[in-house]
């Protein structure tokens, strides 16, 4: 069973993207995030090895012309778990 604990979707410029996205890696690196929107509040303790997904996909819808990319970037881990080995050959930003 899945239950959100917390979701956000915005329209954004790619700067302010960006600056978000440098933020989180800072917040990441230091193992703590803390997430608000309103009076809402999550704070995640993030372990020292977590398993670090990227997907990048298209959705075609037959009433629409175009293609809708999607990139997804995903951290996962079980609490309490222990390190993790990678499966696959690491991806390098180019």
């Amino acid at each position: 069973m899945e239950t959100v604990l917390f979701k956000s979707e915005t329209k954004k410029n790619v700067q302010a993207v960006a600056d978000f996205l440098h933020q989180l890696a800072d917040k990441i690196a230091a193992q703590e995030v803390v997430l608000k929107q309103g009076a809402d509040e999550l704070k995640l303790i993030i372990p020292s090895n977590v398993v670090f997904e990227l997907k990048v996909k298209e959705k075609n819808k037959p009433t629409k012309p175009q293609v809708k990319k999607v990139f997804e970037v995903e951290l996962e881990w079980l609490e309490g778990d222990g390190p993790h080995t990678s499966e696959n050959e690491e991806v390098l930003l180019g």
